[in-house]
């Protein structure tokens, strides 16, 4: 009955300023997402499991910061038929995007254009589910996270579409006669994840555990160049045909994007990597 509404207060402070032909601004930017809706199990407690504890190195897999208390909670047979779920506004302080941001473009009449976007940002928050994907590693679902405690640890840190630094570039030029050019570039960080520990033998069953926040470490960051060349016929009437060759991802790059999260000699495995260059040719009508 005391359900609330989740709410969202954003906050910008920039400016932008013209000199000449170009044009260029700064954008702060503070978000807070407050009472999302969650899912609690009002049925069975963290008193209703047994805590063990493993030595796990954390975030340096090397174990040159040495080993930290991972927390290994077994349900009791006895708490088995006893779940009972409420929807919730959730427990937790809000979840927060900050970011800084800056752009420069220039437009010259119909010749050429230019423009430019940086921004450096943080998202943080409660994942709703164990995981690194988008149903999993997102504050705005209803999870897993409030049902059962080993969901719970390390549930807080960077969110799915955390990408810390992301640069972007794009230009187009036409010339005087039928030739046109463009270029789209693209460079952000890897997406976050946590290393997983697979916990056996437990009366439940094995359950998958985040070993440190969430976010603690990357995949490979990604970087594309797009082009697209164009000859332009001589309209006929208000008709015009042109003819196009775009690369997508000219410079082949291969980086990572997926890796295998589970810790264990297969850990940081690479399970999917860049889309390779493609070469499409069409006509435009």
């Amino acid at each position: 009955d005391d359900l609330r509404r989740p709410t969202t207060g954003e906050f910008h402070v920039g400016f932008e300023q013209a000199i000449g032909s170009w044009r260029w601004g700064i954008t702060g930017i503070d978000r807070r997402e407050r009472q999302t809706v969650a899912l609690i199990n009002t049925g069975v407690t963290v008193e209703d499991y047994a805590v063990t504890y493993i030595q796990d190195p954390g975030v340096d897999v090397a174990g040159l910061q040495g080993f930290n208390s991972l927390p290994i909670y077994d349900r009791l047979p006895g708490s088995f038929l006893r779940d009972r779920y409420a929807l919730v506004n959730a427990p937790v302080p809000p979840s927060r995007f900050q970011s800084f941001e800056v752009t420069l473009a220039r437009e010259a009449g119909e010749r050429w254009y230019f423009r430019f976007g940086g921004s450096a940002y943080r998202s943080e928050g409660v994942g709703a589910n164990r995981g690194y994907r988008p149903d999993e590693n997102d504050q705005g679902l209803l999870g897993e996270v409030f049902t059962t405690p080993n969901a719970a640890t390390s549930a807080r840190g960077r969110l799915f579409y955390d990408r810390a630094f992301v640069m972007k570039m794009l230009g187009a030029y036409s010339a005087p006669g039928p030739f046109r050019a463009s270029f789209i570039a693209r460079y952000q960080d890897g997406q976050p994840f946590s290393r997983v520990v697979l916990a056996e033998g437990l009366n439940q069953g094995t359950e998958v555990i985040q070993a440190y926040p969430r976010g603690g470490q990357r995949f490979t960051f990604t970087a594309t160049l797009d082009t697209r060349v164009e000859w332009q016929f001589p309209p006929r009437g208000r008709r015009a045909v042109g003819l196009t060759v775009d690369v997508f991802n000219l410079l082949n790059m291969a980086n990572e994007v997926e890796e295998d999260v589970v810790g264990g000699a297969a850990f940081r495995t690479i399970s999917a990597v860049q889309p390779p260059r493609v070469v499409r040719v069409g006509v435009r009508l």
